[in-house]
């Protein structure tokens, strides 16, 4: 994508395109969820968990000729924007040459039928509004990092004198992921055998807190 360009569903919009942008809305903070609720019987509230909402993004556009036909642009509009019963895709835009992505689904479009449409072949001032129940906006690709499983140590060698233990030892690698926006983030943990045991120790907080699973993977 090029600066202000979107794209959903296979369809881009923006500049250079059938859709001409005239206005993007919605890129802002989303609403807050308060959690505040009203002291009985004396003034005030008491305090409560804030958190953000889900996100609408509204984009409005003129639409006109694709290079095949007004009505193929109108068609490939109507497609992308479909229902989409509870699939959410992403929704990209490029804002000063950086992609960013949002989950979300088209709830509403309108494309009026005026002199403009009938005469001209121009969709002028179309809105299509998209949801998002997840009101962050990330950048794309999403940013990704890998650590190979851990690593056994060699074992002993005959001949030796018992009694032994023979312990396992293992070397474990790890791997640095950067939160390069301004709010926090959760990352989604993959572990790909094969491994028993698998760990993961977050070794960058005090008390290396850390998740075992009791499994043997292929």
């Amino acid at each position: 994508l090029t600066p202000l360009q979107c794209s959903f569903n296979g369809l881009t919009m923006g500049p250079n395109t059938a859709y001409g942008l005239t206005k993007i809305e919605g890129l802002d903070r989303p609403a807050v969820r308060s959690g505040n609720t009203a002291r009985p019987r004396t003034r005030g509230e008491s305090i409560g968990l804030d958190l953000l909402s889900g996100r609408d993004i509204t984009l409005t556009m003129d639409i006109m000729t694709d290079g095949t036909s007004f009505a193929h642009a109108i068609g490939a509009l109507r497609n992308a924007t479909a229902p989409a019963g509870t699939t959410e895709v992403p929704f990209f835009i490029n804002l000063a040459g950086i992609t960013y992505a949002v989950m979300c689904r088209a709830v509403k479009r309108a494309i009026p039928i005026d002199i403009n449409y009938v005469l001209g072949g121009l969709a002028k001032d179309t809105a299509v509004m998209w949801h998002a129940t997840d009101g962050y906006i990330y950048l794309a690709p999403t940013g990704t990092a890998s650590a190979g499983i851990a690593t056994p140590a060699g074992g002993m060698r005959f001949n030796i004198t018992f009694n032994l233990s023979f312990g396992g030892a293992v070397s474990a690698n790890s791997v640095t992921c950067m939160n390069s926006g301004d709010t926090e983030s959760y990352p989604i943990l993959t572990v790909t055998g094969p491994c028993i045991t698998p760990s993961m120790t977050l070794g960058s907080m005090p008390g290396n807190p850390t998740l075992t699973f009791g499994l043997s993977m292929n």
